[in-house]
Parts: C-alpha cells; structure tokens; sequence
C-alpha cells in the first residue's frame, strides 16, 4: 500500500518534501546518520576520532571536507568538469555535449538527433537515456526535467558537495556498444584499485540501481571487476559471467591521466570511457556508492591497507 501511494505521489511536489523530510536525520546530527549507516553496511564501528580505514576517512572527507571545498565542486559536476579538465589541460579527454539547461522550459526536442542521454549535472544516477525520440514526448521529458531540477539529490544522497553545485541539466550524444569502462580509485595521488565495468548489451539493466529510488532509464545490464595496479584480480560481482579482462593496452596513459587528476584531491574515482576511437573522462566521483563500498567490505585488508595511505589530518 505504500509503496503503491510512493509511485503515485513520485515526481510530484508533495514527494519532494516527503524526501527532504527524510533527509532530516542527516542534517541534524550526520555523525550519528552516518555511524548508524556505516555499521549496518560494514558491520563494525565507525571509528570518527583516529579513523584508519578507507570506508571511514571517506566518510569523515564527505561530511567536513568535500561541501567546503571548490576545486571538488566544480569537478563533481558534468557541465564545469569541463572547466577543470581544460584547467588541468584535459580539455581533449571530456565527453562532448549538445545542450545545457537551466530551466525544464528550455527543453526543445526538435532540435536535438533522434538518440541523446539527459543528465542531472549534479547528481549521480539521475539520467535519461533516449534512443528513439519518437517513441518519447517533449512533454514527458520536461515534467521529468522539472522534477530532477527541484530534487536536491545530494540533500537525499547524504552527499553535501552535489548540493553545492549549480542546478543544471546536461545533453550529451548517446554512444551505441561503449567498450568496458576502467574506473580509476585514486588514494593521495596514487592508483588504490582499479573497477572495470563489463556491459552486457543485450540485458536491461536493474543493477544501475541508485539509492532504492532512481533506476538509469534505458540502461544495460553490466558486471564490476576489481583489479589492483599489477591487474590481479581483487573482487568481482558474484554474478559476473566466466570471462578474462586482460589489461588495456593504453594502461600507462590511463594511469598517466588518473595521476594528473588525483593531485588536487584526497581522492577521486575517475572514469575513463572510450568514444569513437577516443579516450574520455566521463565523470569524476569523490564518494563512489556514498562510500559504502561492496569490495571493501569484501576485502577488509583492503580497506585498512588504503586507509594507511591517506593522511586525512591533511584536510582538516
């Protein structure tokens, strides 16, 4: 009964003050959200005054550090990434847009290709995949539009930085058949893990699941490996089918790349797709899965080896 009022009341006003409701918790004592959170993720403590995991410092870096911070930011957001990258001499490596809007008003179908993915620019997951624009109308992507521009998605997400950043939705060409995405996990500058992501492109996707409210519309289907900087194997999704990932052949460059990124932050997560023959950044993440990490919470030997690394009294 529920969830049925939920799915009517979705996308409407009176949802979004329902889920600004729900994001009160946070607002009023995030230590305590979060300690509650990370344990029933983790199953131990949150240790907040001499954290020594990774899973906890990125907790400590989203709540104090990352909201205060611009050069996070910008870089969290698609449409001033491009800044960035052009003001790290990255220009060449973002992905190309067709449109930027500031308003759901602003929206004109007409005069975009019959395939376009929509993106909220500060939000993660809020995207609309069109692969045939007649089988959409204007007038039901404006009323999406205008719901994603009143969401406050790093208010709901418990991800202050989202927030910080400039309502906006993004245009970009829609690429068929992308290769694997390498997802670069940056510590203090230095590679942590790296995550590749296997698309199956004949399977809808329900995996790209985003917070229990948000599925990527017109997604596929895809599988997460975890591999180390030598590419042995760390963890992969249980339900990854047998196969073998061998490393690109452009894997210096990527690192090359992902180096130059992570000078200016604790850490990042970059993700590298290749478009039309090309290498791109498509989108940098400072708190990937809100922190509550899957391979982490696999491999805790991990998680205490890259939280050595990270001197967070840095940032603070």
């Amino acid at each position: 009964m529920i969830d049925s009022i939920k799915q009517i009341l979705r996308g409407t006003p009176i949802y979004v003050l329902y889920k600004n409701l729900q994001a009160k918790p946070f607002e009023i004592n995030p230590r305590n959200f979060i300690s509650n959170k990370y344990k029933q993720f983790y199953g131990t403590e949150m240790d907040f005054s001499t954290p020594q995991k990774l899973s906890e410092k990125i907790q400590l870096l989203k709540i104090y550090y990352y909201p205060n911070c611009e050069r996070v930011i910008q870089a969290t957001d698609k449409y001033t990434l491009h800044t960035f990258l052009k003001e790290k001499s990255l220009a060449r490596l973002a992905v190309p847009y067709l449109q930027v809007y500031d308003r759901s008003e602003d929206f004109d179908i007409s005069i975009l290709p019959q395939e376009f993915v929509l993106k909220k620019t500060n939000a993660s997951g809020l995207n609309l995949i069109v692969k045939d624009k007649r089988n959409i109308t204007e007038k039901e992507i404006k009323k999406k539009l205008k719901y994603w521009f009143v969401f406050d998605y790093g208010k709901f997400s418990h991800e202050p930085h989202y927030s910080k950043a400039v309502n906006r939705i993004i245009c970009e060409p829609f690429f068929r058949n992308l290769g694997n995405e390498y997802r670069f996990f940056m510590v203090d500058g230095e590679i942590g893990f790296i995550q590749v992501i296997v698309w199956d492109w004949a399977k809808k996707g329900q995996s790209q699941r985003v917070n229990d409210e948000f599925i990527i519309e017109g997604h596929s289907k895809h599988y997460r490996l975890h591999f180390d900087k030598e590419w042995n194997l760390y963890w992969k999704d249980n339900d990854t089918p047998a196969i073998e990932i061998s490393k690109p052949d452009n894997f210096e460059y990527l690192k090359q790349i992902s180096k130059k990124v992570a000078e200016d932050f604790p850490v990042v997560r970059v993700d590298f797709n290749e478009i039309n023959g090309e290498v791109k950044i498509s989108e940098l993440t400072f708190t990937p899965a809100n922190g509550y990490l899957e391979i982490l919470k696999q491999r805790p030997d991990i998680d205490i080896a890259l939280g050595k690394k990270l001197r967070i009294e840095d940032y603070f």
